[in-house]
Parts: C-alpha cells; sequence; structure tokens
C-alpha cells in the first residue's frame, strides 16, 4: 500500500506504484490531502479502511511516498494496524529526508497540538 498525498501523487504516484508492480503484487495507492490536517483521526480511519479493503496482512508492507505528513501518518498507521506491518518511508523533503532516522510517527489531537 502506497500512502501518499494529493502533491505528491501527481508528480511521483504512478511512477512509484510502476515500480512497485514490477517487484510486488498489485500495489493500492491512497492519496491524502496535501498538508497537515491531513494528520488526523478522520483520515487515519480512512488508511485503515483502504488497508483492510487492500487486504494486507502481517507479511504486507506500507510505503509513506512523501513529507513529513505523509510519514507520519503511513507510518503510525503502519505501526498500528494489526499490532505492526513494515514500513518503508520514502521521503519527497529535506526535511523529511534529515529526520529520518529518528523520525516518530504520529497524528495530531487537536486540544494537544501546539505548533
Amino acid at each position: 500500500m502506497i500512502v501518499t498525498d494529493s502533491n505528491v501523487a501527481r508528480l511521483y504516484g504512478e511512477r512509484a506504484a510502476a515500480s512497485l508492480a514490477a517487484r510486488a503484487s498489485r500495489p493500492r495507492t491512497f492519496e491524502v490531502a496535501a498538508g497537515e490536517r491531513s494528520k488526523s483521526f478522520a483520515t487515519l480511519e480512512r488508511v485503515y479502511d483502504a488497508i483492510v479493503e487492500a487486504e494486507l496482512d502481517r507479511s504486507s508492507a506500507v510505503f509513506a511516498l512523501g513529507g513529513g505528513v505523509v510519514g507520519d501518518l503511513a507510518g503510525f498507521a503502519a505501526a498500528t494496524y494489526m499490532r505492526g506491518v513494515a514500513l518503508v518511508q520514502l521521503p519527497t523533503t529535506m526535511v523529511a529526508q534529515s529526520t529520518q532516522p529518528w523520525r516518530k510517527t504520529a497524528i495530531n489531537i487537536p486540544r494537544a497540538k501546539t505548533t
């Protein structure tokens, strides 16, 4: 399952899916709206629904194709679906690339988000 945002999907979505299709069985792509608002419980639930619909299991992987928002959202979904499935980060921004080694994954809780 490739999780990406609307901006990155337009630029790299088809190429990433084609590359994975050459190495894996029928990768699915799930696109979220670009921006911080996608790191929400509502979007996370939609990601879970797409993962279930795609019939991912413990041997499957989630590919986070995008910047920090996508990395956080997809990473959180991968870590919590079926007590964890593999995650492959495919960062498309310098910030996401530089924070990769110690990256946390999370979604925003509106009443606790301070910035």
